[in-house]
């Protein structure tokens, strides 16, 4: 495992949250939302609403992380375990992506249950990976990432 946030304390307001385990030599691991969203409570979680309702996903509108590898080191991502829970009018779809292709390639992911989206990434610094939802019925709808959120792959 590279990092993992555990959420269950956080009150899903918060603005971002420390990766609470890494990697050895792992560093810069935190987890947050881009402006285009709002923060909404949501006990255990980090929340947002103003997800796009329309079916195609918003680039402007996603849950960030990020990684850091030590000097000299490349980081490569393989896979990431998110539980991503929509509200009833929150996002109906969600996908995954990385900095390592400018965010090209998005991989599905659950907005009703916990999922173990592939990742597919290296890159010699820092790696990015967002966090998509959209198809909302109402842009007050939240989508939250809750209980512990985690990204494996390997250093190299």
């Amino acid at each position: 495992m590279l990092a993992s946030w555990d959420l269950t304390s956080q009150p899903g307001t918060e603005t971002s949250a420390p990766a609470t385990t890494t990697a050895p030599g792992v560093t810069g691991a935190t987890l947050g939302r881009s402006v285009g969203l709002t923060p909404a409570a949501g006990t255990g979680s980090i929340s947002s609403t103003n997800w796009p309702t329309s079916a195609q996903l918003d680039t402007t509108k996603y849950y960030t992380l990020t990684m850091t590898p030590p000097s000299g080191c490349k980081i490569s991502v393989t896979m990431m375990s998110i539980d991503a829970l929509a509200s009833g009018t929150g996002p109906a779809n969600g996908s995954v992506a990385t900095s390592a292709d400018a965010f090209a390639h998005t991989t599905t992911i659950s907005t009703s249950a916990p999922s173990q989206p592939a990742l597919i990434g290296m890159l010699p610094g820092m790696i990015e990976v967002r966090v998509y939802g959209f198809g909302a019925s109402a842009t007050t709808g939240t989508l939250r990432i809750q209980n512990t959120l985690s990204v494996t792959g390997t250093l190299q």
